[in-house]
């Protein structure tokens, strides 16, 4: 995998067979707080390409520069990045993050549901929306983000 940092900004460059896991491990990102809510009778948060986006790339980031915080070392929070990328406005944005050697994402979940502020997100009634993001390697091992939001109206 090469990896190259150009004017703060993550590019990453990844073989097919890294992209297809990174595309499945988001997805089971994602899947975990539908699960979540799904048995609790909530009704299930809609996939948004502009968080995934955001959460795709602050678990690259995160792995680039080396640490692990919603804050980049810039300053940059959730409500910065979604901005990045978003094409629409959104009125509430919230952020999970996990790092390390995870047997698998449900581990990954099962942690979240355990910390009160993650369960919080995922279950967070207001919220509509979700994105999920990951990158492998680095510091910590592996890098797992969910962002979620509304949209108005």
């Amino acid at each position: 995998m090469l990896l190259v940092v150009l004017f703060g900004c993550v590019a990453w460059s990844a073989g097919a067979a890294e992209v297809k896991k990174s595309a499945s491990v988001e997805e089971s990102i994602r899947d975990c707080a539908n699960s979540e809510r799904r048995e609790r009778g909530m009704r299930t948060l809609k996939q948004d390409p502009a968080l995934d986006a955001a959460a795709r790339y602050h678990a690259r980031h995160m792995l680039v520069q080396g640490f692990f915080d919603h804050k980049d070392p810039s300053g940059d929070g959730p409500v910065d990045r979604v901005k990045r990328f978003a094409k629409r406005r959104y009125v509430i944005i919230g952020e999970n993050i996990a790092a390390g050697d995870f047997e698998s994402t449900a581990a990954v979940c099962r942690a979240w549901m355990h910390r009160h502020s993650h369960r919080a997100n995922i279950l967070r009634h207001s919220f509509t929306r979700i994105g999920g993001g990951y990158a492998a390697g680095g510091k910590y091992g592996n890098y797992y983000v969910q962002v979620f939001a509304d949209v108005p109206g």
